[in-house]
């Protein structure tokens, strides 16, 4: 008796009571069982504590831990379901659930969030769980036991080479066949180049991407598939020999600008995406002109950093932008010639080499200021990866200007500023 009076009150003393209700939490009999008392309550607050938790089987099932074990409860053949540590569960109509310990109850919601059915909990303890469903008699006893985890998701297909606007079916297969909850999740490391659904990979751009296929019944058992989309190149027979892309990043078609980075920064953006594109979002300084961070005389850098090249960061490690060297070489009398060739109705800057005869085209794809993308039905701009000799504020790059009237096409590789948003075709040293 002198133990119940104790637990009365303290938890009067620690909980937030409505008008309306008493919550009371402990072993209320002495029997050595948590019970939990609902009496129609709606809100309650323990020290601040969290209301919402996953089940756990083991110990005490109220404590706040962070370290939930997932429960397979069931009370026959039939009537069986698994609250997962991740919030999910398979109980029928139901996606998600919620545990709310000092109500004792549990809360089943659909995949909109919204309430489908709530067990009323009257008793928890270690292995079995008393519980009134929907808060309606005869009590219910579910009997609780580990469910049988995901040990192994194997794909058909670990490695794909694919084309833009290819498809591909992954299909898995989640081991050990008795597993109880088996549903999988997908996702890609990197949605510019491919974007996966239920297992169906679209390839959206050029450059790499690792699909994840993960369990969700809290096993962490993952399986990844590697998938490569390569961009073709042309041997122009310029000086240093590189090899020249025949797309520029974030497109698809020889026509099409694609994303627009500032110099230094691998995050592009779409010609219709929200960026602004100044020096209070620019990657390397804190706000302004004056407050560069890298590339700068602090520390001397003349050429981007790997990690800074977004060539590469979107492509791989065969691709970099090009040396300002590189640029006057494309645009050398001596080379090449550049002419205007329309291509699906876009007037393009075609580049033909006078050694092979081979050619790149390059869309006008103009340049991104703040919000707005200027000149891109008649002007190229193209970063190198080289800061300007003279001014770190300034980075080299390509720059063409079609006439409209006479569809002349005149070239430079002057400088620009840092932040602005400008396109970017790769170039690579090898065809390994």
């Amino acid at each position: 008796m002198k133990k119940r009076m104790l637990l009365l009150s303290m938890a009067c003393g620690l909980l937030a009571i409505t008008a309306s209700a008493q919550i009371l939490k402990g072993d209320m009999n002495d029997d050595g069982v948590l019970d939990v008392i609902d009496l129609n309550a709606t809100t309650a607050t323990i020290l601040g504590q969290q209301e919402k938790q996953f089940i756990k089987t083991g110990g005490d099932p109220f404590a706040i831990d962070n370290s939930p074990v997932a429960g397979y409860w069931y009370r026959s053949e039939y009537d069986k379901f698994v609250l997962i540590e991740n919030g999910k569960t398979n109980y029928p109509g139901a996606a998600t659930y919620e545990f709310h310990p000092y109500q004792g109850r549990i809360v089943f919601l659909n995949a909109s969030g919204e309430p489908v059915s709530r067990i009323s909990v009257i008793n928890l303890k270690e292995g079995s769980m008393v519980c009134a469903i929907n808060g309606q008699s005869p009590l219910v006893t579910y009997t609780a036991k580990q469910p049988t985890r995901v040990n192994s998701i194997q794909l058909d297909a670990t490695h794909l080479e694919m084309k833009p606007n290819e498809t591909h079916q992954l299909t898995a297969t989640v081991l050990p066949a008795d597993a109880n909850y088996k549903v999988v999740t997908w996702s890609s490391s990197n949605e510019n180049v491919a974007k996966v659904a239920n297992g169906n990979v679209e390839v959206v751009g050029y450059g790499t991407a690792t699909i994840t296929c993960s369990a969700t019944d809290g096993s962490g058992v993952k399986a990844t598939c590697e998938v490569k989309v390569e961009c073709e190149y042309v041997d122009l027979g310029l000086p240093g020999g590189v090899l020249w892309a025949t797309c520029n990043v974030g497109a698809i078609k020889p026509e099409d600008a694609g994303k627009y980075f500032a110099w230094g920064d691998t995050v592009g953006y779409a010609k219709n995406e929200e960026h602004n594109f100044d020096w209070a979002h620019y990657k390397w300084c804190n706000g302004s002109e004056e407050t560069l961070t890298k590339y700068y005389y602090t520390d001397h850098k003349e050429v981007l950093d790997t990690e800074d090249d977004a060539a590469t960061a979107s492509w791989g490690s065969e691709w970099r932008m090009p040396t300002s060297q590189e640029l006057c070489d494309l645009i050398d009398s001596d080379y090449t010639t550049v002419v205007v060739e329309k291509v699906n109705g876009v007037k393009c800057c075609k580049i033909t080499s006078k050694k092979n005869g081979n050619s790149i085209l390059l869309p006008p794809s103009g340049v991104r200021e703040d919000s707005y993308v200027l000149w891109d039905t008649h002007n190229g701009r193209y970063w190198s990866r080289e800061k300007f000799i003279s001014h770190s504020s300034y980075a080299y790059h390509l720059e063409f200007q079609i006439e409209l009237t006479s569809n002349d096409c005149t070239s430079v590789v002057f400088r620009d500023g840092r932040y602005k948003g400008i396109t970017i075709r790769p170039v690579r040293v090898s065809t390994k």
